[in-house]
């Protein structure tokens, strides 16, 4: 009995001790708040950089968006092909790439490999690898990627990655391919009769 009772006074004490005032309302008034805490260096060699000089240029010629130092040598294109009806993706380089590879964008959140095959350059020097996207789920892969308003990081094997951010330039070419982003084009197929009749 005696344990008991030393246990409870015990238990009571602590119970006492641990009791709080409740805070006064202008308690806080001279607190101040913790500053901001800055991107430590780690944090900001991690963060995408945009690729340097480069920007996007119209080639209403081309129907084309070009993105690099100048429009002569451009880095990047995304040009509208009416006649085939395809959205091209091409980027350059000075040498001519060797085969075929995959052309990989990502950027908020979305992402797009597309198959893309080495050419020559016309008229200057160096290569390309080009991919040629018919209407639909890819080519509008590749739309949502530079519709994302976010970084966009464009790749290819054995290359250093273009790291650029869509822009109006861009948007024209995709709304004039794709259709605007709310209703994309889809590919009109005609049967024979459908043919016979409109000729």
């Amino acid at each position: 009995m005696t344990n008991k009772l030393f246990i409870s006074a015990a238990a009571l004490a602590l119970v006492a001790c641990a009791r709080t005032e409740p805070i006064p309302d202008d308690a806080l008034d001279n607190v101040e708040p913790p500053a901001p805490v800055a991107l430590d260096e780690d944090d900001a060699a991690t963060a995408p950089q945009l690729t340097p000089g480069m920007r996007w240029e119209i080639d209403e010629a081309a129907n084309a968006a070009l993105y690099g130092a100048d429009r002569a040598s451009p880095a990047l294109s995304i040009r509208c092909d009416e006649d085939e009806r395809a959205l091209v993706l091409t980027r350059y380089f000075p040498t001519v790439p060797s085969g075929a590879g995959t052309m990989t964008l990502t950027g908020g959140g979305a992402i797009a490999s597309v198959p893309v095959s080495a050419e020559q350059n016309e008229g200057r020097p160096g290569g390309r690898l080009t991919a040629t996207l018919d209407m639909g789920d890819l080519a509008n892969s590749v739309g949502t990627v530079f519709r994302s308003g976010e970084v966009i990081n464009v790749s290819v094997t054995g290359a250093e990655p273009v790291v650029l951010m869509g822009g109006s330039e861009v948007s024209m070419i995709l709304d004039a391919c794709l259709g605007t982003a709310d209703n994309s084009v889809t590919e009109e197929v005609y049967d024979a009769e459908t043919a016979a009749d409109e000729a």
